[in-house]
């Protein structure tokens, strides 16, 4: 059964990198305060109240629409996400939501403002801490990450959302709206999937998940680790979790009992 995980989220990776190459995406480092619009301004004036913005630097990266800002003032650094808007408001409400549970229980970086109906949140900036080649041997970091799977998985429910089948099913679909020649390889796992799926329909029992645990979403900080981006996140399969960072560690079986 945890192969059948695993191979869902090997699913999921592999169209979402067709999906990254095809996409042209760059960090820019120009201050791009007067290009924000009237809600995003709005809520930086509501924060930061008296603090003098110093600058506001884009931070795009990764599959989501969304526009990510770091936001420098004389005192301290915000980060401003700006969530897609094609997004349906149950969509941003649902991010939102699971984000500010992650953070009261300290697993996500503080929330300072957020409104779902225009789509922006204010959070704390965290810097990340380098690990030593011996703090990122997974003997030392699988229980930490561990840790913060039980925390995510054990804490309050978070909304509903599509399960892993519909995801694959839509970032399949936007490849082919997209005109994305897939890979021979592509084809072959979809078959794969789509003889495993009612099986793992049957079998899986709910609980909040982050859904997205790629490494650029886990952060190492001086307090210990934080995850960021929720926007996939919702009420799921934990194995999809497990699954998707035993995939990026490429964790042999034995090193999966912290989990």
């Amino acid at each position: 059964m945890k192969k059948m995980k695993g191979s869902y989220v090997a699913v999921f990776l592999l169209l979402g990198t067709c999906l990254l190459s095809f996409s042209q995406l760059s960090a820019q480092s120009s201050n791009e305060l007067k290009t924000l619009p009237p809600a995003a301004q709005n809520a930086l004036n509501k924060v930061l109240d008296k603090q003098e913005i110093k600058s506001v630097h884009s931070l795009k990266g990764g599959l989501s629409p969304s526009m990510i800002y770091k936001v420098t003032t004389d005192k301290k650094s915000y980060v401003l996400r700006l969530i897609d808007e094609h997004r349906s408001f149950s969509d941003r409400e649902r991010e939102i939501t699971a984000m500010q549970i992650a953070s009261q229980g300290g697993i996500a970086p503080k929330v300072y403002y957020a409104n779902a109906k225009e789509g922006v949140i204010v959070m704390e900036f965290i810097p990340s801490v380098p690990l030593s080649e011996k703090e990122r041997s997974p003997p030392l970091l699988l229980p930490h990450l561990a840790h913060i799977l039980r925390e995510i998985h054990r804490g309050p429910p978070f909304p509903p959302t599509d399960g892993a089948q519909e995801k694959i099913r839509d970032l399949n679909a936007l490849l082919v709206l997209k005109k994305v020649k897939l890979p021979a390889l592509i084809n072959e796992v979809l078959t794969g999937f789509h003889r495993i799926e009612n099986t793992l329909q049957k079998t899986a029992k709910l609980a909040p998940c982050h859904n997205d645990l790629n490494p650029n979403n886990i952060l190492f900080t001086e307090s210990g680790i934080k995850v960021i981006d929720w926007e996939a996140a919702g009420m799921g399969d934990p194995y999809f979790d497990l699954a998707t960072i035993a995939l990026f560690l490429r964790l042999p079986t034995r090193m999966k009992r912290p989990f």
